[in-house]
Protein backbone atom coordinates (compact mmCIF):
# COMPACT_ATOMS: atom_id res chain seq x y z
CA UNK A 1 0.00 0.00 0.00
CA UNK A 2 1.93 3.21 -0.76
CA UNK A 3 2.09 5.96 2.24
CA UNK A 4 -0.32 8.16 0.83
CA UNK A 5 -3.56 5.56 0.52
CA UNK A 6 -1.53 4.11 4.24
CA UNK A 7 -2.38 8.01 5.25
CA UNK A 8 -6.00 8.04 3.87
CA UNK A 9 -6.85 5.05 5.13
CA UNK A 10 -5.36 6.37 8.15
CA UNK A 11 -7.95 9.54 8.51
CA UNK A 12 -11.05 7.30 9.53
CA UNK A 13 -14.22 9.20 9.09
CA UNK A 14 -11.95 12.36 7.41
CA UNK A 15 -12.99 13.28 4.02
CA UNK A 16 -10.85 12.20 1.55
CA UNK A 17 -8.17 14.48 0.63
CA UNK A 18 -7.97 16.37 3.67
CA UNK A 19 -4.61 16.06 4.82
CA UNK A 20 -3.19 17.44 1.82
CA UNK A 21 -5.52 21.06 2.10
CA UNK A 22 -3.80 21.78 5.72
CA UNK A 23 -2.65 24.93 6.01
CA UNK A 24 1.32 25.56 5.72
CA UNK A 25 3.07 26.50 8.70
CA UNK A 26 3.77 29.77 9.84
CA UNK A 27 7.41 30.96 9.26
CA UNK A 28 10.00 31.07 12.38
CA UNK A 29 10.83 34.37 13.95
CA UNK A 30 13.72 34.49 12.86
CA UNK A 31 13.18 34.27 9.28
CA UNK A 32 10.40 36.94 9.03
CA UNK A 33 12.36 39.71 11.04
CA UNK A 34 14.27 41.46 9.49
CA UNK A 35 17.30 44.31 11.00
CA UNK A 36 18.92 46.82 9.52
CA UNK A 37 21.27 49.36 11.47
CA UNK A 38 21.56 53.25 11.38
CA UNK A 39 25.43 54.40 11.94
CA UNK A 40 26.31 57.63 13.42
CA UNK A 41 29.99 58.26 12.96
CA UNK A 42 30.98 61.65 15.23
CA UNK A 43 34.10 63.47 13.82
CA UNK A 44 36.73 65.41 16.11
CA UNK A 45 36.64 68.50 14.89
CA UNK A 46 40.65 70.58 13.25
CA UNK A 47 41.36 71.84 16.34
CA UNK A 48 40.56 68.43 18.41
CA UNK A 49 39.09 70.96 21.04
CA UNK A 50 35.16 70.44 23.10
CA UNK A 51 34.13 73.64 21.21
CA UNK A 52 35.74 72.89 18.07
CA UNK A 53 33.31 72.03 15.51
CA UNK A 54 32.14 68.25 14.85
CA UNK A 55 30.54 67.00 11.60
CA UNK A 56 28.45 63.54 11.63
CA UNK A 57 27.83 61.14 8.86
CA UNK A 58 25.34 58.82 8.66
CA UNK A 59 25.04 55.42 7.49
CA UNK A 60 22.36 52.50 6.68
CA UNK A 61 23.65 48.96 7.09
CA UNK A 62 21.39 45.63 6.77
CA UNK A 63 24.18 43.49 7.30
CA UNK A 64 25.38 42.77 10.51
CA UNK A 65 28.94 41.84 9.34
CA UNK A 66 28.93 45.13 7.57
CA UNK A 67 27.86 46.29 10.91
CA UNK A 68 31.01 44.59 12.99
CA UNK A 69 33.51 45.80 10.09
CA UNK A 70 32.05 49.61 10.44
CA UNK A 71 32.50 49.71 14.44
CA UNK A 72 36.09 47.68 13.96
CA UNK A 73 37.52 50.33 11.93
CA UNK A 74 35.86 53.65 13.38
CA UNK A 75 37.24 52.41 16.79
CA UNK A 76 40.65 52.38 15.53
CA UNK A 77 40.32 55.60 13.64
CA UNK A 78 41.48 58.54 16.51
CA UNK A 79 39.68 61.13 14.39
CA UNK A 80 36.31 60.02 15.04
CA UNK A 81 34.77 61.15 19.31
CA UNK A 82 31.38 58.97 18.68
CA UNK A 83 30.38 55.81 17.19
CA UNK A 84 26.13 55.24 17.85
CA UNK A 85 24.11 52.32 16.36
CA UNK A 86 20.69 52.52 16.71
CA UNK A 87 18.39 49.03 15.34
CA UNK A 88 15.56 48.93 12.96
CA UNK A 89 13.34 45.97 13.22
CA UNK A 90 10.85 45.19 10.17
CA UNK A 91 8.39 42.20 9.98
CA UNK A 92 7.93 40.54 6.39
CA UNK A 93 4.11 40.18 5.80
CA UNK A 94 4.62 38.31 2.54
CA UNK A 95 3.88 34.81 4.79
CA UNK A 96 1.03 36.16 6.59
CA UNK A 97 -2.41 34.13 7.26
CA UNK A 98 -4.35 35.41 4.45
CA UNK A 99 -7.30 32.84 5.64
CA UNK A 100 -8.64 30.86 8.84
CA UNK A 101 -7.39 27.61 9.21
CA UNK A 102 -10.25 25.65 10.77
CA UNK A 103 -13.26 27.06 9.02
CA UNK A 104 -11.52 28.21 5.27
CA UNK A 105 -12.79 31.93 5.82
CA UNK A 106 -10.76 34.43 3.83
CA UNK A 107 -9.25 37.80 5.04
CA UNK A 108 -9.78 39.52 2.35
CA UNK A 109 -13.69 38.93 2.54
CA UNK A 110 -14.11 39.20 6.47
CA UNK A 111 -11.70 40.64 8.24
CA UNK A 112 -10.33 38.94 11.36
CA UNK A 113 -9.95 40.41 14.69
CA UNK A 114 -6.02 41.52 14.66
CA UNK A 115 -3.58 42.39 18.03
CA UNK A 116 0.42 42.26 18.64
CA UNK A 117 1.83 39.78 20.73
CA UNK A 118 5.04 41.73 22.58
CA UNK A 119 7.67 38.71 22.64
CA UNK A 120 11.32 38.64 23.44
CA UNK A 121 11.95 37.64 19.40
CA UNK A 122 10.11 40.65 18.51
CA UNK A 123 6.73 40.41 18.45
CA UNK A 124 3.90 38.12 16.82
CA UNK A 125 0.74 39.28 14.97
CA UNK A 126 -2.46 36.93 16.46
CA UNK A 127 -5.31 36.63 14.00
CA UNK A 128 -8.64 35.67 15.64
CA UNK A 129 -11.39 34.71 12.63
CA UNK A 130 -15.06 36.31 12.57
CA UNK A 131 -16.14 33.29 11.50
CA UNK A 132 -15.16 30.36 13.64
CA UNK A 133 -13.29 32.49 16.32
CA UNK A 134 -9.77 30.43 15.74
CA UNK A 135 -6.45 32.07 16.33
CA UNK A 136 -3.80 31.85 14.22
CA UNK A 137 -0.13 33.48 15.47
CA UNK A 138 2.12 35.33 12.76
CA UNK A 139 5.14 34.20 13.01
CA UNK A 140 4.98 30.88 15.19
CA UNK A 141 5.73 30.97 18.83
CA UNK A 142 9.01 29.23 19.35
CA UNK A 143 9.87 27.25 22.55
CA UNK A 144 11.88 30.39 23.35
CA UNK A 145 8.97 32.89 23.37
CA UNK A 146 7.47 33.43 26.60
Amino acid sequence: MSASLARKAADAGAPWGLAEFSPAPAPCPASVWQYSWTVTLTWRGLEDSPSGAATESRMLVDDLAELHRIVERASCDPRIADVHCERHAALDMAMAPTGCHVCGERFAVTRPRQWWRVCSCGGHWVYACAACGADQVYPRLEKSCP
